[in-house]
């Protein structure tokens, strides 16, 4: 791993201590995901964020799982807290993620995620934020990308 990921790893780290002790305390409101972009699933809670960044709590039910989108011109940094999940950059294989593992998803990529059909997910995201929209959906995953 070259010094500058390692460094830039160290930095989002000390940065998402205090906010990982933040998702811990009820005075964040979860809400429930309402768009037909996502199972029934999803539940977000927003944690932190300003004119440049963007800080969400993510729980999905076992088998929830969103549509395939792109973050336009914003880059996402996704560490898995808890469970199990997937997640897929369009022409990639499908990766099983664990607690402890980070992605980040460079802006303007397609991509899905969801948690397994055996186990929720839960995830923190720190995601730019510029003034486009959040994200944009470019359609449904096909069934045998969900196993």
């Amino acid at each position: 791993m070259t010094k500058i990921i390692k460094n830039f790893i160290l930095l989002i780290m000390f940065f998402v201590s205090p906010v990982l002790l933040m998702a811990q305390d009820n005075g964040h409101k979860e809400i429930k995901a309402n768009s037909p972009a996502y199972t029934d699933d999803f539940y977000i809670t927003f944690l932190d964020g300003n004119s440049k960044y963007m800080v969400t709590k993510l729980r999905i039910a076992e088998g929830g799982y969103n549509e395939w989108h792109i973050h336009p011109d914003a880059v996402q940094t996704m560490f898995v807290i808890d469970g199990e999940g997937y997640y897929q950059e369009e022409g990639k294989d499908v990766m099983l993620l664990k607690p402890g593992e980070i992605i980040t998803t460079p802006a303007n990529v397609k991509h899905w995620n969801g948690s397994t059909p055996n186990s929720p997910v839960t995830v923190i995201t720190i995601t730019e934020v510029n003034d486009r929209p959040h994200v944009e959906w470019q359609g449904k995953i096909a069934p045998n990308l969900y196993k």
